[in-house]
């Protein structure tokens, strides 16, 4: 970019857009599970029989 100015801007678009970022996946990993929830294979394969009427699958 020729202007000065309009290149820093730029730059501190992406820079913004990182931190963004970054807070974003902090606060998912603060508050999202890492872990399946505990349930039957009953209810897992309701669940799947479920999805796959509703979407055609």
């Amino acid at each position: 970019m020729k202007a000065e100015n309009v290149r820093n801007i730029h730059i501190h678009m992406a820079l913004q857009r990182m931190m963004i970022l970054n807070r974003y996946i902090t606060l998912l990993n603060k508050f999202m599970k890492e872990t399946a929830p505990a349930s039957s294979r009953e209810k897992q394969m309701q669940t799947y029989e479920t999805f796959k009427t509703l979407f055609d699958l």
